[in-house]
C-alpha cells in the first residue's frame, strides 16, 4: 500500500505497477544501495522460481529428471542474465512460464488458483494480464471436451470460490493502463492487428527470437503443434505478439519483451519433449540431452562479456548480438 501511494506521488501512477521492483527496494532499505544487493534482489526470487516448478514438475518426472530439466531453465542464457538484472519484465517470464507448464501437466486445473496468480503478477508487471486469455481459452476447451457443465462451473467459480473478489485485486490497474502508459499509446490510438501484420512483414518477430533463444532451442518450438492443449498453448502465444507489438513501434523486437512473449514457449516445448521421451521410458536419452543442454546454455553465458556490457545495451541489442559482437 505504502509503495502504491508513493507512485502516485513521485507520478509513476500505475503504469509501472506497485510491486514491480519492490524486492529491490526492500532489499536495498536493508543492505543498502550496491550492485551486488540490486543484483541479488532479482536472482533470489529467480531461485524461489526454479524452485516452485520443480515442486510442479517432480509429480511427473523422476527426481534426476526432474533435477535436470531444472538445471537446463535455471542456466538458459538470457533467462540467467536477466535474473540479475533489474527489470520487471522477468515477472511475466516467470509467471508465464509457470502457468504454461501448468496447464499442460495437470488435467484438472483449478482456475481460481490460475486468477489469483494473475491478478497478483499484474501487480509486478501490467502485460501478466495476458495469462487471462491462456485461462479463458483452457475453460472453453474443458468446456467443449466436457469437462464440466458450464452453468454449474461458472455458478461454482463466482459463488463457492468468490473469483470476482480476486478480479478487484487487477482491474483498476489494468482499465487506467488500457489508457495509455509510456510503452503503449491507449486503446483508442492503436490498432493492434495492423500494428501485427506490420510487424510480421518487417519479419522483426522471427529475427527477434533468433537475436534472444539459443540455437541448440530451437527445436523445441516444434513440440507445441503437438501438446495436449495446443489451441490454448497457439492461441496464447499469438495473443502476446499482438500485444508486446502494439507497442510503439521503435520498442518492437526488445530483447526484454522476447523474455516475456518468446521464452516461455521455448521452456515449455523443452518440457513437451522430455515428458514425451519419459512416457516412452527413454531415462538415458533426457539424462544426456539435458546434461549437454546444460553444457552449451553454461559455455554460452561464459562467453558472454557480463559486467563489461549495460544491461540497456543488453535490452536494446539483444543478448545474441552482444555475444556475436564479442567473438
Amino acid at each position: 500500500i505504502i509503495t502504491l501511494f508513493l507512485r502516485f506521488l513521485l507520478k509513476d501512477a500505475i503504469h509501472h505497477p506497485p510491486l514491480n521492483h519492490i524486492f529491490t527496494t526492500t532489499f536495498i532499505s536493508f543492505f543498502g544501495l550496491n550492485h551486488i544487493i540490486v543484483r541479488l534482489s532479482y536472482l533470489i526470487p529467480f531461485w524461489f522460481f526454479l524452485i516452485l516448478l520443480f515442486k510442479q514438475i517432480k509429480d511427473f518426472f523422476d527426481e534426476k529428471t526432474s533435477i535436470s530439466f531444472i538445471l537446463c531453465i535455471a542456466t538458459f542464457p538470457f533467462l540467467l542474465i536477466a535474473s540479475v538484472t533489474p527489470d520487471h519484465s522477468i515477472w511475466s517470464s516467470f509467471i508465464f512460464t509457470y502457468l504454461l507448464f501448468y496447464i499442460f501437466l495437470k488435467k484438472n486445473i483449478d482456475y481460481r488458483l490460475c486468477v489469483l496468480i494473475i491478478s497478483i503478477g499484474i501487480l509486478f508487471r501490467i502485460t501478466v494480464f495476458s495469462g487471462f486469455l491462456l485461462i479463458a481459452a483452457t475453460f472453453i476447451g474443458d468446456f467443449i471436451n466436457k469437462k464440466f457443465l458450464l452453468k454449474e462451473k461458472i455458478k461454482f467459480l463466482i459463488l463457492n470460490q468468490k473469483i470476482i473478489l480476486i478480479f478487484l485485486i487487477f482491474f483498476p490497474l489494468l482499465f487506467i493502463s488500457a489508457l495509455g502508459t509510456p510503452a503503449f499509446e491507449g486503446v483508442e490510438s492503436v490498432n493492434p492487428i495492423s500494428y501485427f501484420l506490420k510487424a510480421i512483414k518487417s519479419k522483426v518477430i522471427f529475427y527477434s527470437l533468433i537475436k534472444q533463444i539459443p540455437a541448440w532451442y530451437y527445436l523445441f518450438i516444434i513440440p507445441l503443434f503437438f501438446a495436449r492443449r495446443k489451441i490454448e498453448i497457439l492461441c496464447f502465444f499469438i495473443f502476446n505478439l499482438i500485444i508486446y507489438f502494439s507497442v510503439n513501434p521503435v520498442l518492437w523486437g526488445n530483447a526484454k519483451y522476447v523474455l516475456e512473449y518468446g521464452v516461455p514457449f521455448f521452456l515449455l516445448g523443452h518440457l513437451i519433449f522430455v515428458k514425451y521421451l519419459f512416457d516412452k521410458k527413454k531415462l538415458f536419452l533426457i539424462s544426456m540431452i539435458n546434461v549437454m543442454i546444460i553444457f552449451l546454455n553454461i559455455y554460452d553465458v561464459y562467453k558472454f562479456p557480463g559486467s563489461r556490457i549495460s544491461a540497456d545495451l543488453v535490452y536494446d541489442r539483444g543478448y545474441g548480438e552482444v555475444l556475436k559482437n564479442k567473438e
